[in-house]
């Protein structure tokens, strides 16, 4: 099962301060429930026996699906979850600033930053469904 990437988000040039922090909020959320799902599924694939593989192939499918597993995770929680709590840490700096400053240049980068994160997490998504469709498969 292939899918396409998501489009890039076309709202973020007009976007508020509050609307960026609930987006990071939301990847949050996102971010820990894959981290559930991830080690759900890696258990569930551990607990498969050896006599339940119809030839030796499925037995290295296996394998290389809970390496695959190991891998999301290991990039889900070293750095994606990580930086997606750095950028709120960002966002919150920088309200500060344009509380006592007004407006800043800052934002701009910061939503291009914004923007850059959205897509590897919705990058990210992709690739899991894909991940999720192959182990269903797998324990058909």
């Amino acid at each position: 099962m292939k899918t396409d990437n998501y489009a890039p988000v076309a709202y973020l040039p007009n976007a508020t301060s509050e609307g960026l922090h609930i987006h990071s909020k939301s990847w949050l959320q996102s971010l820990t429930m894959w981290q559930d799902e991830i080690r759900f599924f890696n258990s569930l694939l551990k607990k498969t026996t050896p006599h339940q593989y119809h030839t030796p192939e499925d037995s290295k499918e296996k394998v290389a699906v809970l390496e695959h597993l190991v891998r999301l995770e290991k990039h889900l929680v070293d750095n994606l979850k990580n930086d997606v709590v750095q950028h709120e840490k960002e966002l919150a700096a920088l309200l500060q600033r344009e509380r006592i400053f007004g407006e800043a240049e800052e934002l701009k980068l910061y939503k291009e930053k914004h923007q850059h994160l959205y897509e590897e997490v919705q990058n990210f998504d992709v690739a899991f469904q894909e991940l999720k469709f192959l182990i269903y498969e797998f324990q058909k």
